[in-house]
């Protein structure tokens, strides 16, 4: 089942939570893979549009009325969730519960494709939004963060899915629960993902380094959001051609490294953790000089991150390394990379690898235009984006 080979049941995936204590992911991601099943269980099917609460009003989503129901736990009878919802009393200890689900759900991001995420992650923002309307001020402060935590990730799998105008649109609603729950490491955190989504998706070094600089500068970020910024930083410059201020970038951010890991407990859960596991400062050089048109001072760095365990990050990681072989004028090297690194990357659905990948296209067009080898990676290249 792990590996995917044998379909995960039902009763399997409940009996896994309960033993687990997983917060019922395992059963929300049962549910979700079934999509073909779902618009046809007679009163159960359908959208729901739900009402979610943001410090500058409410807005209306629409979510798929058996994943909030199960979501809720209260079952798929009725033809309303949240009033069942509002006649609860909402526990102290739902934070860590719910806190506990996103970590599972943020594992399975990294094996699953995104859309099979999206609706339990919706259902889970919907039911906080809930919930913080009946809390104590403490608890809707707590629940907020929460709640900002899930609109980051439900951001994340968005733009993994290629849709980059929803990402930025929970990506403002996480800005402003945040806002509202005085959270403001994930304000600053908010600006490097607009960064990292301009660095990406657009290749745009000036909106890169705006982005960076409003996140460095914003009050309360902490030094690992910090640190983060400053790479954002780094990868804009780079964008631009602009190496030596990638380096004196990367040297910021291994100063905020240095400051996060000595305080961890200070930092909360945002963004990738690496960050203060190790100071990645090699691996953000290696992407620099990759943006910046060189590949040979990147392969050796890029290559080492190919052991990932995580289908989502080899994606990411593979396109960049092969990005760095057209570079510097491997054409075996790249092909050799791309042989797994493109059925990964259309199992996982990475918008992200995508990007990667589609910039390396008119490189192996323009180097090796009579090379069938080359000229059959460019059409799979194609069909893939």
């Amino acid at each position: 089942m792990e590996s995917g080979v044998r379909p995960l049941s039902l009763e399997c995936a409940q009996m896994a939570d309960r033993c687990l204590d997983t917060g019922g992911v395992l059963t929300d991601l049962v549910r979700a893979g079934y999509a073909g099943q779902r618009w046809h269980e007679g009163p159960t099917g359908g959208l729901l549009i739900v009402e979610v609460a943001t410090p500058e009003g409410v807005i209306t989503v629409p979510v798929p009325r058996r994943d909030l129901m199960m979501t809720l736990g209260i079952g798929t009878v009725g033809s309303s969730a949240l009033p069942d919802l509002h006649r609860t009393t909402v526990a102290p200890e739902v934070v860590g519960e719910l806190d506990k689900a996103l970590e599972g759900l943020v594992i399975a991001g990294r094996v699953m494709p995104p859309t099979q995420l999206l609706d339990a992650l919706t259902g889970k923002v919907a039911v906080i939004s809930a919930m913080r309307q009946k809390a104590s001020p403490d608890l809707a402060a707590k629940l907020g963060i929460t709640q900002a935590r899930y609109g980051e990730f439900l951001s994340w799998m968005h733009e993994e899915a290629g849709d980059l105008t929803q990402a930025i649109w929970w990506l403002d609603r996480t800005t402003q629960w945040a806002h509202a729950s005085k959270w403001a490491p994930m304000l600053a955190y908010a600006s490097v993902r607009k960064g990292v989504m301009a660095t990406v998706h657009a290749a745009d070094a000036h909106r890169t380094v705006d982005f960076a600089q409003v996140a460095l500068h914003t009050p309360g970020a902490t030094p690992a959001v910090q640190r983060l910024a400053a790479a954002a930083l780094a990868y804009g410059h780079a964008l631009a051609g602009d190496l030596r201020a990638s380096r004196r970038a990367l040297q910021l951010a291994s100063s905020y490294y240095q400051k996060a890991a000595a305080h961890p407990e200070d930092e909360l859960s945002i963004g990738p953790r690496y960050v203060l596991n190790q100071d990645p400062l090699e691996l953000n050089w290696a992407i620099c000089n990759v943006f910046a048109g060189r590949g040979e001072p990147a392969i050796d760095v890029l290559s080492r991150r190919m052991n990932a365990d995580s289908p989502r990050a080899y994606a990411i990681h593979g396109a960049q390394l092969a990005h760095a072989y057209a570079l510097a004028g491997h054409p075996d090297e790249v092909g050799r990379t791309l042989a797994e690194v493109l059925d990964t990357t259309a199992v996982i659905d990475s918008a992200t690898a995508r990007r990667k990948l589609n910039r390396i296209r008119p490189i192996l067009e323009s180097r090796w235009p009579k090379r069938s080898d080359v000229q059959d990676i460019v059409q799979r290249l194609a069909v893939l984006a």
